[in-house]
């Protein structure tokens, strides 16, 4: 599934994007305003306006009217060094981006402009005319959130900003650990996701459910923080808790709240939505870790074999705000165990 074209900008000057937003805000809603208030020809004003629009700093009121969104007006309010954190929040909210980080993060030892190139004229709807300055875009965007620096013309993924905690994707087909960066990998995900739409309504209730507990959304916030402290990207959607890549590995996690009344209840729930989410991810070398709010009791001891030696999944639980997992797999787990 390509990325359209209206989500991928051709807006390289971040000084105009605020001029731009700025316009708008003091009543300039038509693309023609927007030229006027830059002093560029028409064209480029529809491509700034959209721009505006990718990063959610305005919404179109009608065929050729804009308007400031409340993140816009948070952005125009804001300092500058505001400005960029909000700035990196809105690149990652994005669409094309959250295609885009998943292959910086394959390529630890950087990628150049043209391979980025080649890979937005494959997943974009765009064409060799537009690719070139697109990708500058990109690029320019990337680097002024701080998300990516160039090394020798290469440009290597940086750490989040810290005002990012976990990387939201809001459409359930786009892959979330991607193997191949092919079209049909990205295909295949959105085939299975719809099919999985006749219970999906269902599964995102009860998500939702899950993580509207204290307990849910400390130990996410708690691991989100170890995975970023190691250089990975936390990420999550409607279905998945958390997934990432670390040190080569991809591993996606489950997190369960439990009482000693609900463990056994919740494990089994945690197994079968670790399965389904990796089939659905189309990640079959993904790591499955499912996170206990509380050790296994007594009664209970025995899923750890069950876990570990037959479903070959990896647990781990909290204790005192830090994971505790068996010996035996905690040099798989090693970039949760390390000194932060």
């Amino acid at each position: 599934m390509k990325i359209p074209t209206d989500q991928v900008p051709q807006a390289d000057n971040i000084q105009a994007i605020e001029i731009s937003l700025q316009a708008v805000s003091e009543g300039a809603n038509t693309y023609q305003d927007i030229a006027y208030a830059l002093g560029y020809k028409e064209r480029q004003g529809r491509y700034y306006r959209l721009a505006c629009e990718i990063l959610r700093f305005t919404y179109k009121t009608g065929v050729n009217q804009s308007a400031i969104t409340p993140f816009g007006q948070q952005y125009l309010e804001a300092n500058t060094e505001d400005r960029k954190e909000i700035f990196g929040q809105a690149v990652l909210s994005s669409s094309l981006f959250q295609r885009v980080i998943p292959l910086f993060e394959s390529r630890p030892e950087g990628i150049s402009k043209e391979e980025l190139e080649r890979f937005l004229s494959h997943v974009t709807e765009t064409t060799p005319k537009m690719v070139g300055r697109r990708t500058s875009s990109v690029i320019s965007w990337l680097e002024h959130a701080g998300i990516i620096r160039s090394v020798d013309g290469i440009y290597v993924l940086n750490s989040l900003p810290e005002s990012v905690q976990v990387v939201n994707y809001n459409d359930p087909t786009e892959p979330l650990l991607p193997s191949h960066f092919a079209l049909t990998e990205y295909n295949i995900i959105a085939q299975r996701v719809k099919a999985f739409q006749n219970t999906i309504t269902f599964e995102i209730d009860r998500v939702k459910r899950d993580r509207a507990n204290d307990a849910h959304n400390r130990l996410t916030n708690l691991l989100a923080h170890k995975i970023r402290k190691k250089g990975g990207i936390p990420k999550s959607n409607i279905l998945v808790d958390l997934a990432t890549q670390v040190n080569g590995g991809k591993f996606i996690f489950e997190v369960k709240s439990t009482t000693d009344r609900n463990m056994r209840s919740q494990i089994r729930r945690g197994i079968s939505q670790l399965y389904e989410y990796r089939y659905l991810q189309n990640i079959s070398d993904a790591n499955l870790v499912l996170v206990l709010e509380n050790p296994l009791t007594d009664n209970l001891g025995w899923y750890q074999d069950y876990l570990i030696d037959d479903r070959g999944i990896y647990f781990m639980w909290d204790g005192d705000n830090n994971f505790y997992c068996p010996e035996a797999i905690k040099n798989n787990l090693s970039f949760l165990f390390e000194s932060n």
